[in-house]
């Protein structure tokens, strides 16, 4: 069928703000002679916050209790201070505008809260291009779970076979293939890193998807851009 929709994840498919929030903690490890993995870092990325405390671990790998308020707060203000300096993921923009003015439907599914996701979008002057957005606040479960996802379709009023997910991710990849949808993946300098193989094709950058291919019955042999 053709494709009449594109569920969007946010961090690190709109706007990178995982690199920041990465180098910010290893930054603080990197203080108390520590280093976060990406493996326990991929356990973070997409699932929203409840799946992996990074401040909990440092302390357990130290072996005691670290004032928490203060290093919080230090290492917010430094992550902020990396995304100040972000600009959208190139090409993310211009591949928007292009699927809107072709008359598809937009949506954004992050596992992070509404302040954040519509915060930046808003910041950023892209919330009005999407028809919706969902947040950890519209699902009891968010990634890998598919509730997100799922909830995406309902709103967009399109069938999982009318869909497409851009994903990063391991954890929003699993969810999409647990939606039963078919799924970019286009990592970043973090998820890059990660078992992306899940999903049904693997990008560089979203210059090379073919808006008007997604438009054509069989999308998926005209997928990519010449």
């Amino acid at each position: 069928m053709t494709i009449k929709g594109i569920i969007f994840d946010f961090d690190g498919v709109i706007l990178d703000t995982e690199v920041p929030e990465y180098q910010s903690w290893q930054e603080l490890y990197t203080e108390f002679d520590q280093y976060l993995t990406i493996e326990k870092w991929a356990t973070y990325i997409g699932a929203g916050v409840n799946a992996f405390d990074p401040f909990e671990y440092l302390e357990e790998l130290i072996g005691k209790k670290l004032d928490e308020k203060e290093l919080k707060t230090r290492r917010f203000d430094r992550s902020q201070e990396l995304l100040e300096k972000q600009e959208l993921i190139p090409n993310v923009l211009d591949f928007i505008e292009n699927a809107r003015k072709n008359g598809l439907k937009l949506a954004v599914a992050s596992s992070s809260d509404r302040p954040w996701v519509e915060g930046h979008l808003r910041k950023y002057g892209i919330f009005e291009l999407f028809d919706i957005v969902h947040t950890c606040e519209d699902v009891e479960n968010v990634k890998p779970d598919p509730a997100l996802f799922l909830t995406a379709l309902k709103s967009l009023k399109i069938d999982k076979t009318e869909a497409l997910v851009i994903e990063d991710s391991p954890n929003g990849i699993l969810a999409a293939k647990r939606a039963d949808l078919f799924c970019v993946c286009i990592p970043n300098q973090i998820t890059s890193q990660m078992d992306t193989s899940m999903a049904d094709i693997q990008l560089v950058s979203l210059a090379e998807l073919n808006v008007d291919g997604l438009l054509m019955e069989d999308f998926s042999s005209t997928l990519l851009t010449s």
